[in-house]
């Protein structure tokens, strides 16, 4: 749903955390609000298992992907949007050189090819 919001075309989205409807001025923005942006935060970092011990020559990553799918769904793992999977150190666990394989669905792989090196591999 578009509108105008303080005389700016903007998108409606549903808050991931409360669920209320509020006007998205960034295509990024997923909650409507600073309270729920940190909640949202503080579990994705709980839901998050640390990463192994490195260094390591090939990752191979399988993020979470967040997918906007419409229905009930039940998924044993909490899903992460682009920005938190860039935010994950896998620098930290990469050898020099290494090489980073990572699963990709059709709809992320613009953003990962934008976003790339900011995983620091």
């Amino acid at each position: 749903m578009t509108g105008r919001h303080n005389g700016a075309y903007c998108d409606s989205a549903r808050c991931l955390v409360c669920g209320a409807r509020f006007p998205r001025l960034r295509s990024s923005r997923l909650t409507c609000s600073v309270a729920c942006r940190q909640k949202r935060s503080r579990a994705l970092r709980a839901a998050t298992p640390p990463l192994p011990d490195g260094p390591y020559d090939l990752i191979y990553a399988d993020p979470p992907w967040q997918f906007d799918i419409t229905g009930e769904r039940f998924l044993p793992y909490t899903e992460m949007d682009l920005a938190a999977i860039c935010r994950l150190p896998v620098a930290r666990i990469a050898a020099p050189n290494s090489v980073l394989a990572m699963w990709v669905n059709g709809r992320q792989h613009k953003g990962i090819a934008q976003r790339r090196l900011s995983l620091g591999v």
